[in-house]
């Protein structure tokens, strides 16, 4: 019975750490962001989000610990920073891809402005347009903030 108790105090610890993480990447994507009509519902504070926005943030954190686990990082070693943001970036990219596609169909395009003109970022992670890895790269390091600050 002791272990069961250890076993609950553990997952309950685990789950708090991740909502505080959860909130840290919520708070940076709120600092990224400045509030406008695309994003008035998402731009409250984390414990007045819809559980479905949560889980996004929550998913943020999870990833971070899985990509690292998986590829034998440390999220906490800077020198692994590079190598965590790329496979996050990727991993991001292509859930955005699958969700897009699944609504306009696979391989439409899907065209944004940038500097140069236009680019299509319904392409995989390696060629996509700079200016649009730049949101998926803050998250990650985001995340790895609130992983390393609340995780470890």
């Amino acid at each position: 019975m002791l272990s069961f108790r250890k076993f609950l105090t553990e997952s309950y610890s685990l789950i708090e750490n991740i909502e505080l993480a959860a909130a840290h990447v919520h708070d940076e994507w709120m600092k990224r962001n400045p509030k406008a009509d695309w994003n008035a519902s998402q731009h409250v504070p984390y414990a007045d989000l819809p559980e479905e926005e949560k889980e996004k943030d929550r998913l943020h954190v999870r990833m971070i610990g899985d990509i690292a686990q998986t590829h034998g990082l440390d999220p906490s070693n800077p020198e692994h920073h590079d190598e965590i943001i790329n496979h996050f970036g990727s991993a991001a990219h292509e859930e955005w891809r699958r969700g897009f596609e699944a609504k306009s169909g696979v391989g439409a395009p899907r065209m944004k402005k940038t500097a140069d003109g236009e680019v299509n970022i319904n392409v995989p992670w390696a060629e996509l347009h700079p200016d649009y890895k730049r949101e998926n790269i803050a998250a990650a390091q985001a995340a790895i903030a609130a992983h390393t600050t609340h995780m470890i």
